[in-house]
C-alpha cells in the first residue's frame, strides 16, 4: 500500500469526526443568541444544564425616529403593564367582602389618621325641652311661667279661679334649703325651707332655728338676717312637718345631700330626683351650679344677689318638667322596667293628701 494515500478507514474516521464537530458548533449556535441585548443564561455551577429559557430579544429600532418613540413611551408602557402586588391566597378567602359604603367609612378614617386630624369629640346629648307641659294661665307669672313671689314668700300673682287646680298637691314636689353657720366652726345648719308643687306653688315655707347659737349668718347668699330667726320654728318641728309633706312624693332639687343633711333624714332613691346628678351625667361634665343650668336651659337668671329657697325650688322643678319623659324613661330602666312616677303617684292619691299644706 502506497503510504502517501490515507486509508479508507482513516479517511472516514476523519470525516466523521469534523461531522460531530459541525454538528456541535450549529447546537451551541443555535442556543446562544446572536445579539448583544439578549439577557443572561444562569447555569448551575459545574454543569452545564440551562435553568431556564431565554427571553425572546425586543427588535432594535431601524431608524432615528422609531428609537425616540420607543424612549418616550418606555417609562408609560412599562408602568402601565407592571401587574400588581401578589397577594395571599387564604387572606383573600378569609376577609368578607365590604359594601362599598364602609369601604369608603374605613379609607376616610386611614385619611385621618395620616393626615395627623384630631379625633372628634363625643356630642353632649342634648336636652330635651318639647315635652309638653300644662302652662299656668293668668296674668302676673314669673320667668319660669310659675307663681311670682317675694323673697320673704309674699304671693305677687293674682289669684283666679282657673288656678284652683294648680295650688294643690299633685305628688310631685321641689324642696330647698338654706343655711347659716353654727359655732365655732361655722358648721352648716338649716335656716329656712321651701317646697312648691309642680306649678311652682309654695306649699311650705318656713325660717328654722338652729339648736346652736349661729355665728355666721351667710347673708350674701343665704338671705337669712338675725331677725329672721329670732321667732322662727324649732328644727323639731319643721323636721318633723317636711318629714310628713314628702312623704309617697317624688321630690325634686338641686343636690339634695346638702339639704338631707342638715335635715337628718332622707328620702328613697327611686323617688328623688336630682338635678346637680342627672344634668352632670347627660351633660359629661362636673356637678353644675342651679343657676348655669337655669341659664343655658331655661334662659333664665337666678341667685344674682341673695338667694331665694322658692325660686331656686321653682327652678329645679321647671327643669324636672322639661325633661320629665326621658328623666322617668331613664329612672324605669335603673328599676327593672318598673314605672316608679306611676306608682308613687298612686300611693300619693291612695293617701289622700291633696290639699294644700297651711
Amino acid at each position: 500500500m502506497n503510504p502517501s494515500v490515507p486509508s479508507p478507514t482513516k479517511s472516514k474516521r476523519k470525516r466523521k469526526k469534523k461531522a460531530s464537530k459541525s454538528t456541535s458548533v450549529d447546537a451551541n449556535k443555535s442556543a446562544t443568541p446572536s445579539t448583544s441585548g439578549s439577557s443572561k443564561v444562569s447555569l448551575i455551577s459545574g454543569g452545564g444544564d440551562l435553568l431556564t429559557k431565554p427571553k425572546p430579544v425586543a427588535k432594535l429600532p431601524s431608524s432615528r425616529e422609531d428609537s425616540s418613540s420607543l424612549i418616550g413611551s418606555a417609562g408609560q408602557a412599562s408602568k402601565a403593564t407592571l401587574p400588581p402586588p401578589a397577594r395571599n391566597p387564604k387572606k383573600v378567602l378569609e376577609t368578607p367582602a365590604k359594601e362599598d359604603g364602609e369601604e369608603h367609612k374605613q379609607t376616610g378614617s386611614a385619611a385621618e389618621s395620616q393626615s395627623g386630624a384630631k379625633p372628634k369629640k363625643k356630642k353632649t346629648k342634648k336636652v330635651d325641652a318639647t315635652f309638653p307641659v300644662r302652662k299656668l294661665p293668668g296674668e302676673g307669672l314669673n320667668s319660669f311661667g310659675f307663681f311670682n313671689y317675694t323673697h320673704y314668700g309674699v304671693l305677687l300673682t293674682p289669684i283666679i279661679p282657673a288656678h284652683k287646680e294648680f295650688i294643690l298637691d299633685t305628688g310631685i314636689l321641689a324642696m330647698d334649703c338654706e343655711m347659716v353657720g353654727v359655732g365655732p366652726m361655722k358648721e352648716s345648719a338649716l335656716a329656712r325651707i321651701s317646697i312648691v308643687n309642680e306649678f311652682g306653688y309654695c306649699l311650705y315655707d318656713k325660717f328654722v332655728k338652729p339648736k346652736v347659737e349661729v355665728t355666721d349668718y351667710r347673708t350674701e347668699f343665704s338671705g337669712i338676717r338675725e331677725a329672721d330667726l329670732r321667732n322662727a320654728t324649732p328644727f323639731e318641728t319643721v323636721g318633723k312637718e317636711v318629714s310628713s309633706i314628702i312623704k309617697s312624693h317624688i321630690l325634686v332639687g338641686h343636690s339634695l345631700k346638702h339639704d338631707f343633711a342638715v335635715l337628718y333624714f332622707t328620702h328613697p332613691k327611686a323617688r328623688t330626683r336630682d338635678t346637680a346628678d342627672y344634668f352632670k351625667k347627660i351633660l359629661h361634665t362636673k356637678t353644675p351650679a342651679l343657676r348655669t343650668l337655669t341659664k343655658k336651659i331655661l334662659g333664665v337668671e337666678i341667685q344674682q344677689g341673695e338667694h331665694s329657697p322658692i325660686i331656686d325650688a321653682q327652678a329645679t322643678m321647671a327643669l324636672y318638667r322639661i325633661c320629665q319623659k326621658d328623666w322617668e324613661h331613664s329612672v324605669r330602666q335603673k328599676n327593672r322596667g318598673v314605672d316608679i312616677l306611676k306608682q308613687t303617684l298612686d300611693e300619693f292619691k291612695a293617701n289622700a293628701v291633696a290639699s294644700p299644706v297651711p
